[in-house]
């Protein structure tokens, strides 16, 4: 599959995704008499599962996505530790309340926005956001730049996709620790730690209340 061919199946997808997701949604939406809530994390789902099929179709026996070495998969593991810790220890000392979580702690008393939830953040974003960020888009900067600066640009622009301001050091720090995993240990790497840091996310919905 050739460079153009790839590039239109991203195209493809993306457009799938975001207005076939949207037309489906809202759709079904009016239909079944969803919530807004509800209805954002299904165009969510809808979204990460059409690009997620569409990136995949396009980087396919590319070799970008690599192996498993267990060494880097360790040291990237025992890294992203010490990030959650510290993290955890500087939101604590500053007071700082994650806004989304006010958002998300409706999700305590729906089972089905539990489960939405639960496929959205653990199942289906971090092999597709970890596609996108680090498989593709770290192979993509090498071209121009050195490999510590196309993590780092990675990084940064995985932070600030995230859209909070307080917390960017703490998104690129877990940012610079999957490009390490990625790059060190390879694709499956990335996507077990990413999978590991939203379930944990996941479960202080519960357990923050």
């Amino acid at each position: 599959m050739d460079v153009l061919t790839r590039a239109i199946w991203l195209v493809v997808g993306f457009l799938a995704a975001t207005v076939g997701g949207a037309l489906v949604v809202s759709g079904l939406a009016i239909l079944l008499g969803w919530d807004l809530l509800t209805s954002i994390f299904l165009y969510t789902l809808a979204v990460y599962l059409s690009f997620g099929i569409a990136m995949y179709l396009a980087v396919r026996g590319t070799g970008i996505l690599g192996g498993f070495a267990v060494g880097g998969f360790v040291k990237a593991f025992a890294m992203y530790v010490a990030v959650i810790v510290a993290s955890a220890l500087l939101l604590s000392a500053v007071g700082y309340e994650d806004p989304l979580m006010d958002v998300l702690a409706q999700v305590r008393d729906d089972r089905t926005l539990a489960i939405l939830v639960l496929v959205t953040t653990v199942f289906l974003a971090p092999p597709v956001e970890e596609l996108a960020f680090r498989a593709v888009l770290i192979n993509k900067l090498r071209e121009r730049l050195s490999l510590g600066w196309a993590v780092f640009v990675s990084s940064a622009i995985f932070a600030s996709l995230h859209l909070q301001v307080l917390t960017f050091p703490i998104y690129l720090a877990l940012g610079l620790v999957l490009g390490y995993a990625y790059v060190r240990s390879g694709y499956a790497a990335s996507v077990a730690i990413h999978a590991l840091n939203n379930s944990i996310a996941y479960a202080a919905l519960w357990l923050g209340g």
